[in-house]
């Protein structure tokens, strides 16, 4: 499942410097041949600045790209959900996210948790599936 090595690789790319690990859990249920398309919908969490959330963002986009995904990148979404008068703040949850994706009309959307940001690092990212709010993929991250 190329998805569980993207976010892995992911992880690991934004934690370089220093000691980092990092895991995922994928539905397996789930058939990840239908998602082509991912929006990275949001960076939250203790980071400052638009720059630092869509650097982060740009980190998860090339991944995505290199295994084949046509991503949506943070900056764009932001954009479009602005356009469609959806608040950035209104992406508290699955269920939010999912109703973004259906704006931004992908199968799928992801969303990173930076709770940790600094010398000592942490982030989770979710995959949520836009038809039903679920949870996709999930995966952690930590390092210094």
């Amino acid at each position: 499942m190329r998805i569980v090595f993207v976010c892995a690789t992911t992880a690991a790319a934004l934690l370089i410097g220093g000691c980092a690990a990092g895991k995922g859990y994928v539905r397996a249920d789930y058939d990840f041949g239908k998602v082509d398309k991912i929006a990275v919908v949001d960076v939250i969490g203790d980071v400052r600045g638009e720059s630092a959330k869509n650097q982060i963002s740009d980190f998860f986009v090339m991944e995505l790209l290199k295994k084949g995904f046509a991503p949506v990148e943070r900056a764009q979404v932001q954009v479009l959900l602005k356009e469609q008068k959806f608040q950035a703040s209104d992406i508290t949850s699955a269920e939010d996210a999912a109703r973004a994706g259906r704006i931004l009309n992908v199968p799928a959307v992801l969303v990173v948790n930076i709770p940790n940001f600094g010398d000592e690092m942490s982030l989770t990212a979710k995959m949520v599936n836009v038809e039903d709010g679920s949870i996709l993929w999930m995966g952690s991250g930590m390092g210094k």
